[in-house]
């Protein structure tokens, strides 16, 4: 049977459709393989001059997320005037970085469209002031001898880090942590999940490292709610 005007129709319609799909797929593959080529670790340097455009410190920030899975970031020549502004600057900093991945459920349209392999946030990341030598971000705010802060500091995350960074700078002479000892976790209810006392140590002791590395650092053991005195 000679096909009619509609059907002829239907069948040019359902071919676009296949030719859509086939274009959907190949994009898709090749957003995957730039998922799967990105590098494991990079450090990227972020111009954060106060009078240098936001859209433009994002656009370097999204490079920096879209070219590994561990990013660190040192930010340049930004200017904070107190600790809020600071802790606000790293804050956006961070969600920049943090970008959500492509809408679920995730299909071959949604993967090319969005270009996963570009967008994908990375795993862990890192946003440090550059604090001496060329270029060094500046702080007007308050200071002080010492500063001293506490916490679980479990799988140290963005918001671990800004805390952390504020202390640092605002510390002259030394920095005190209190790291949360399993008598203060025993009621958590994933207290089964986090990671142990040492490795929670050593991180935040890595991570104040390399922001700050001149500055003395305590650790200590938080096991109730009288502690050692510093």
């Amino acid at each position: 049977q000679t096909p009619s005007v509609g059907s002829a129709g239907c069948f040019r319609m359902g071919e676009h459709a296949v030719d859509e799909a086939q274009e959907g797929a190949t994009e898709a593959v090749a957003s995957l393989r730039r998922l799967a080529a990105r590098a494991a670790f990079a450090e990227k340097a972020v111009d954060a001059s106060p009078g240098r455009p936001w859209s433009e410190v994002v656009s370097d920030l999204y490079a920096a997320a879209s070219s590994a899975w561990h990013v660190r970031v040192h930010l340049l020549r930004a200017e904070f005037p107190d600790m809020h502004s600071l802790a606000s600057l790293l804050q956006r900093c961070y969600e920049a970085l943090q970008r959500e991945v492509p809408p679920s459920p995730l299909s071959l349209a949604s993967l090319a469209a969005a270009d996963i392999g570009a967008t994908a946030a990375p795993h862990e990341v890192e946003v440090l002031p550059r604090l001496g030598g060329e270029a060094a971000c500046t702080f007007a705010g308050a200071s002080f001898d010492f500063a001293v802060l506490g916490g679980t500091f479990d799988h140290l995350h963005s918001g671990h880090k800004v805390l952390l960074t504020v202390a640092a700078v605002v510390a002259k002479r030394g920095l005190f942590v209190g790291v949360s000892g399993d008598p203060l976790l025993e009621a958590k209810s994933d207290a089964d999940r986090l990671q142990p006392w040492g490795v929670r140590a050593q991180v935040v002791a890595e991570f104040l490292a390399r922001l700050k590395p001149r500055l003395p650092l305590t650790l200590e053991w938080l096991g109730g709610a009288f502690c050692p005195a510093l």
